[in-house]
C-alpha cells in the first residue's frame, strides 16, 4: 500500500495534517485514556482533518467487568461514546465478546 502514512503526534491537539485530507482515522483501545478536554481537542482535530463523509473508527473494550483492560469506570458504552464524539454515528460492530467498534461519519 502506498496511500498510508504513519505520523507521530498528539491527535488531541492540532497536527501538521492538512485540513480535509484524511479518508479514515482508526483509533483502537486508547479512547478511554482521554480526559474531557482531550476528547474535545480530539473531536475538533478529527473534524478538521477528515474529508467530508470520511470515517472515524473507534474500537473500545466493552463497559463490563473483564479480567483485563482498564477499570470499568474508565470505559464507554456505545451510547456514551456517541455522546462524547459529535460526529454522525453510522455502524456499530461487535468485534468479539470483549470489544466493539463504532464507525462515525464526518458530515
Amino acid at each position: 500500500m502506498t496511500n498510508i502514512e504513519a505520523c507521530v503526534g498528539d491527535i488531541t491537539k492540532p497536527t501538521r495534517l492538512k485540513a480535509a485530507s484524511i479518508d479514515l482515522v482508526y483509533l483502537s483501545t486508547v479512547f478511554h485514556i482521554f480526559s474531557k478536554s482531550q476528547i474535545e481537542g480530539f473531536v475538533t482535530e478529527i473534524k478538521r482533518i477528515l474529508k467530508p463523509n470520511a470515517r472515524l473508527a473507534i474500537v473500545n473494550i466493552k463497559k463490563e467487568d473483564t479480567a483485563f483492560g482498564p477499570p470499568v469506570k474508565m470505559r464507554s458504552s456505545p451510547e456514551e461514546l456517541r455522546q462524547k464524539v459529535s460526529l454522525l454515528p453510522k455502524i456499530l460492530i461487535e468485534v468479539n465478546e470483549y470489544f466493539y467498534m463504532q464507525l462515525f461519519e464526518n458530515s
